[in-house]
């Protein structure tokens, strides 16, 4: 729930109207783990724009977040 909240934080406040989150339990969803290659959890994958990013962990570290979402600020 950290990770959640801290990607919700940080888009609202660097994308404001210009995001989608899509939460899969890949629990539920199984290929959906396999399709993105997810080995641990949580993890972000950012698919548009530009080129797809992966990010592991709580998304506690803001600027590191920003750098590998390539966001400006």
């Amino acid at each position: 729930m950290n990770a959640l909240e801290n990607l919700r934080r940080i888009c609202d406040k660097y994308l404001p109207g210009q995001f989608e989150i899509q939460i899969i339990d890949i629990s539920k969803e199984k290929d959906q783990a396999v399709k993105y290659q997810i080995i641990a959890i949580p993890t972000l994958i950012k698919t548009a724009p530009n080129h797809p990013r992966t990010i592991l962990g709580d998304l506690a570290d803001t600027e590191k977040v920003l750098k590998i979402l390539d966001i400006n600020v």
